[in-house]
């Protein structure tokens, strides 16, 4: 028979032992689940958003939808979404301070995007696309505070290339 050992104060003998320790998988899962865990409760806990169907189509689907959430004690708008009567989404996008902030896309009323980019106090700020209403990409280029910048490439419904331009020259 083999050798005691007190393990937290707890005593076994090596042929049990194994029977008490976790493997290698077991301890992984075990990490991952306690991170679940600690992610869904944070996600849990954190600022709810409230949904407002702020205007409807004539068959009562929504037409605009936004979302508010409470800081610091102040409603705030935080994200829209509207949508075509059709069903198919018009555009969507976030606020910050009651102005467009972040990521916003646009699409066209047959489901094919129209425009893409990020906005930052109202103004477009940083790379944007473009499309036409075929699903051709029409031009895309960068913004900074609302202004052109650096190389815009702009495309034919075709597809071909129609020219470059470099706005920083």
């Amino acid at each position: 028979m083999g050798t005691w050992h007190t393990v937290k104060g707890y005593s076994m003998s090596p042929e049990k032992e194994k029977d008490y320790c976790l493997t290698d998988k077991q301890h992984h899962m075990r990490k991952y689940i306690s991170f679940l865990l600690i992610l869904f409760m944070a996600v849990a806990c954190g600022p709810k958003l409230e949904r407002v169907v702020e205007d409807t189509h004539p068959d009562g689907s929504p037409r605009l939808v936004q979302y508010y959430q409470d800081k610091d004690g102040t409603r705030e708008k935080v994200k829209v979404e509207a949508f075509y009567e059709n069903g198919n989404k018009r555009y969507n996008g976030e606020f910050a301070s009651g102005k467009r902030n972040g990521y916003w896309i646009y699409w066209y009323e047959n489901g094919n995007k129209w425009s893409e980019g990020y906005f930052k106090g109202d103004l477009r700020d940083g790379y944007g696309t473009t499309w036409h209403k075929n699903g051709q990409k029409h031009y895309d280029g960068s913004y900074s505070e609302g202004i052109r910048t650096g190389t815009w490439t702009f495309w034919s419904e075709k597809g071909e290339l129609m020219k470059e331009l470099n706005y920083d020259e």
